[in-house]
């Protein structure tokens, strides 16, 4: 049986609640739940349910995406996947996406962050 086509659309105010839910259950999944900050006011992230992985939906998005930078003049595309997470690496590898070697991500959250960003509001005030 043929799984449904999808349809791929911008986004909407309306849709923060289930795209938040969807973040939730990613961060469940790669055990990162906790590290969970995100708001309905303020999203990024793309995910695929775990019932329609398989059936070409990611590949799908994905598609799109490369369709949408293509066509906004961007050179790349990137995202990030965590080290253990091999099913979604060997998708990634069979589209021909490449691993960044040379380059590590950084992160600052929490105090750091919010220490980073006082010293920003200090040398306003000077």
């Amino acid at each position: 049986m043929p799984y449904a086509k999808p349809v791929f659309r911008f986004a909407e105010r309306n849709d923060a609640a289930l795209i938040l839910h969807f973040i939730k259950e990613l961060a469940r999944y790669e055990k990162l739940e906790h590290e969970v900050v995100a708001t309905k006011e303020l999203l990024e992230d793309l995910y695929v349910t775990p019932e329609y992985r398989g059936r070409g939906y990611g590949k799908a998005l994905l598609q799109k995406l490369a369709e949408i930078a293509v066509q906004r003049g961007c050179g790349r595309l990137e995202w990030w996947c965590l080290d253990w997470n091999k099913p979604s690496i060997d998708f990634y590898l069979s589209l021909g996406a490449e691993p960044m070697k040379d380059w590590t991500v950084y992160r600052i959250a929490g105090d750091s962050l919010s220490n980073l960003a006082e010293q920003s509001q200090i040398r306003k005030e000077e």
